[in-house]
């Protein structure tokens, strides 16, 4: 929906205004001029800091200050956010990697099963009904 100071595209499609409405609508003030200097690149932006970016090998979705979500054809997926990221899945939730998986927290990590569970925080911490240690 256009909003005030924006540029609009009317379309009449016959000599009736009354049948006239708009096709487009874009902000120009304030705007960098070299988001939109690559004709590929497509973008979807509100006054709020809020934006779709689609190129031709990625998709990016960005929000105000770190967040940012980018699906790209070589690159993958990668989330990133200066606030917390929470999953929540009703089902199952799996980690698979053909290389290697890596876990960071630089406060801590705790895995919790039911009643088990391992906290590496410094030290690691098992407890659990059994704890079984194989080599």
């Amino acid at each position: 929906m256009p909003e005030i100071e924006d540029v609009v595209r009317l379309y009449f499609p016959d000599n009736e205004e009354k049948n006239a409405y708009v096709v487009s609508s874009m902000h120009y003030e304030g705007i960098d001029d070299s988001k939109r200097s690559d004709p590929s690149v497509k973008s979807l932006s509100t006054k709020y800091g809020k934006e779709i970016v689609m190129s031709p090998d990625s998709v990016e979705i960005i929000g105000n200050g770190n967040l940012l979500m980018r699906l790209s054809d070589n690159g993958g997926i990668e989330v990133n956010s200066d606030k917390s990221i929470v999953m929540n899945a009703g089902g199952d939730v799996s980690i698979n990697g053909g290389g290697k998986v890596t876990i960071q927290g630089d406060a801590g990590i705790n895995l919790t099963q039911a009643g088990a569970n391992m906290t590496i925080q410094d030290d690691v911490i098992m407890n659990g009904g059994k704890v079984n240690i194989q080599s």
